[in-house]
């Protein structure tokens, strides 16, 4: 007959399995529930630093696009459209704001956003960032009846409103 050693493996071979398997478990959550890095951030050389400040800068570009875009006022959502913004290292845009028809005037907020994604793409090639290679899609808008303003539909609700 067989003693229960044979049977059962050790308390230490149990106590180091549920161990390495709990870890491995906490790993895998905490995997699953962080959110992506957008952009890693390489320190440029003071030399990269200068050369993209000469340039014009994506946060300036980026203000002139927010002004443009105003307070994104809409009565339905036909007046609602999306802008891609940005450059991914892998390209692609890196995210999308929501405008309106109402409010902003469309040529010059095309030709600001094609500016700033020239600026980015710059800005990453010089840096030398990396991207993290998800695809961007586009959200599409609405027009929100409280506020009355254009916003952003949640993720995984795509729509036609993209430019």
């Amino acid at each position: 007959m067989p003693t229960p050693s044979h049977r059962f493996p050790s308390t230490i071979h149990t106590r180091r399995l549920r161990a390495t398997l709990g870890l491995l478990g906490s790993l895998m959550l905490g995997a699953c529930l962080a959110t992506p890095p957008k952009e890693t951030v390489l320190q440029p050389s003071p030399k990269q630093a200068t050369v993209a400040a000469a340039a014009s800068p994506p946060e300036a570009l980026m203000q002139q696009i927010t002004a443009e875009i105003g307070s994104a006022r809409c009565e339905q959502d036909s007046q609602c459209r999306s802008l891609p913004l940005g450059h991914k290292a892998c390209g692609g845009p890196a995210g999308h704001l929501a405008w309106s028809t109402a409010v902003s005037q469309e040529s010059r907020l095309l030709a600001l956003a094609q500016r700033h994604q020239q600026a980015e793409r710059q800005a990453v090639e010089k840096s030398g960032r990396i991207s993290d290679c998800m695809l961007v899609s586009d959200p599409g808008t609405r027009c929100n009846a409280q506020t009355q303003r254009c916003e952003l539909n949640p993720r995984g609700r795509g729509g036609p409103s993209a430019m």
